[in-house]
């Protein structure tokens, strides 16, 4: 079998190629959570999305949804110095937005 792509990824198990293994495996620590390892592919994309803006200290940066990958392009952007405004749903999110940094969150 010679895949590009493993679908299954929602399955309850599933057999990954050995040559999958060897070329996207990263091993965790014994004592890395679970959760927290899980967040690692999401902020890769957050990052790669961050690098292709070209964002910069000083820029004015606008997110488009305040779920997980919004929220993580909101600390991002604050950590290299933006300004940066949230619009989203959900009280819990946008409070989420404010402690992260948003200079301006804005209900849809």
């Amino acid at each position: 079998m010679n895949l590009l792509f493993l679908n299954g990824a929602y399955a309850r198990s599933i057999v990954v190629p050995a040559r999958i293994v060897q070329k996207n495996l990263l091993r965790l620590k014994p004592e890395t959570n679970a959760c927290d390892a899980a967040l690692v592919e999401p902020l890769a994309c957050v990052v790669q999305g961050v690098e292709d803006a070209r964002l910069r200290a000083g820029q004015r940066v606008l997110v488009i949804g305040a779920g997980p990958i919004g929220l993580m392009f909101v600390a991002l952007a604050r950590h290299l110095g933006c300004e940066v405004a949230v619009v989203g749903r959900g009280k819990k999110r946008l409070e989420t937005a404010q402690r992260l940094g948003a200079n301006l969150v804005l209900k849809h």
